[in-house]
């Protein structure tokens, strides 16, 4: 047995590159396997998870949905009482696309100058590949830890839902810190916004449209269109940040109404996707969306011919940068990649809101280096991968050891 950090870190370091090519063929196999959100279930991939997790030593579960499990892996027994770091990664995707887009197989995982292409390969099954490997750097090298490692792997992360992440947090006990691995190694992200969903039905009156009539009929789809206006002169009121510089946004992503050419539209909606910073919540929003509403086509319309929805919720989150997780990898990703690296929040939204909000220091951004992300011909660096993987040995030795 390794007891000392320093001993553990260079044999797990020594380990890791002898498996370099090991580590990134089993990354091909998690490309070649489809897990499009919507399309493919995740099964298959979380069988063949835990299939290599079991060849290194360890006893995975499946949890949650059967046809859509998450995978949950303890290093080791719980240590009650010591500090447990958790290391997360989405088992879906999003879908391919048009696959003449691409300028290989989307799930072919060709490597060419350097990149590995393939949907999903960066978003987020290199995290996947760095993690498992990484674990069992620390099992087969005899590593002892004075805390808890943790790995999940969760299902339905793209469609917004995040039910994996719920189920594994219902599951994984009492967590410390966990590290998301979502691509990219220039910035660490510890903070994300969040998001509020709603759809917006306006209700009008079904006529003839050759009608010989002066009389004027509500046109669901007219009055959607002032909606939209209104909306989007909007200016949510919010407290700006130095890590939230970019502020809230609103979108008016999807509509559609109307039954026929020659009908008057009686019914209309539209998908309207708000990210939200930290302050702002549910409540305060919809205030400020129905005193738009109202200012923008009156208050007797906006009382009988629209309907506001909201169907998903997560407030934004930020952990704190002094936290020891933060500052740990960020040192430690410094010193291995040899520059600064920053901490940021994210744009988008993601399962770090979920946990994030949950009490726990979160870190939602740091893998390898890659483009192409929820487009055409997205790829990672593969010479990225093994730094990468460094940088998170060190970090789960010095968090959990000291």
């Amino acid at each position: 047995m390794l007891n000392n950090s320093q001993e553990q870190y260079k044999a797990g370091l020594a380990w890791l590159t002898a498996q370099a090519d090991h580590m990134q063929a089993f990354l091909s196999q998690l490309v070649a396997m489809p897990s499009q959100n919507g399309v493919d279930t995740e099964e298959a991939l979380a069988r063949l998870i835990s299939q290599k997790l079991i060849e290194f030593g360890f006893g995975p579960q499946l949890v949650g949905d059967p046809a859509r499990p998450s995978v949950l892996c303890q290093f080791a027994p719980r240590q009650f009482g010591r500090p447990t770091l958790w290391l997360e990664a989405p088992l879906d995707t999003v879908v391919a696309g048009d696959r003449a887009n691409w300028r290989h197989d989307p799930f072919g995982a060709v490597v060419e100058e350097g990149r590995m292409y393939g949907r999903g390969v960066a978003d987020c099954k290199a995290a996947i590949a760095v993690f498992v490997f990484l674990a069992a750097a620390l099992r087969q090298t005899g590593a002892t830890l004075d805390g808890n490692l943790v790995l999940g792997f969760d299902a339905d992360e793209q469609g917004g839902a995040f039910t994996g992440i719920k189920t594994l947090l219902e599951k994984v006990g009492s967590v410390d810190a966990c590290i998301i691995g979502y691509p990219g190694n220039t910035e660490i992200a510890i903070a994300a916004r969040g998001f509020l969903r709603l759809r917006l039905r306006t209700t009008g009156q079904s006529a003839h449209t050759g009608k010989r009539t002066k009389e004027q009929y509500a046109n669901a789809i007219s009055l959607m269109a002032r909606a939209v206006v209104a909306l989007e002169e909007l200016q949510m009121s919010y407290s700006p940040s130095d890590l939230f510089w970019f502020g809230p946004r609103l979108t008016v992503a999807q509509i559609s109404g109307g039954a026929a050419i020659n009908v008057v539209p009686e019914q209309c909606e539209s998908a309207v996707d708000i990210r939200l910073v930290p302050g702002q919540t549910q409540e305060g929003v919809l205030a400020e969306i129905r005193t738009a509403l109202e200012k923008g086509l009156g208050a007797e319309t906006l009382a009988s011919n629209i309907e506001i929805q909201p169907y998903q919720y997560e407030p934004a989150y930020a952990s704190p940068g002094d936290s020891p997780i933060v500052q740990i990898l960020q040192a430690q990703a410094e010193e291995i990649l040899g520059r600064k690296v920053g901490l940021v929040a994210s744009g988008p939204s993601n399962i770090g809101n979920v946990v994030g909000n949950r009490g726990i220091d979160t870190v939602n951004g740091f893998g390898a280096a890659a483009g192409g992300i929820h487009a055409s011909n997205e790829y990672i660096e593969v010479d990225s991968l093994l730094p990468v993987a460094q940088v998170y040995l060190k970090t789960v030795l010095t968090y959990l050891n000291g």
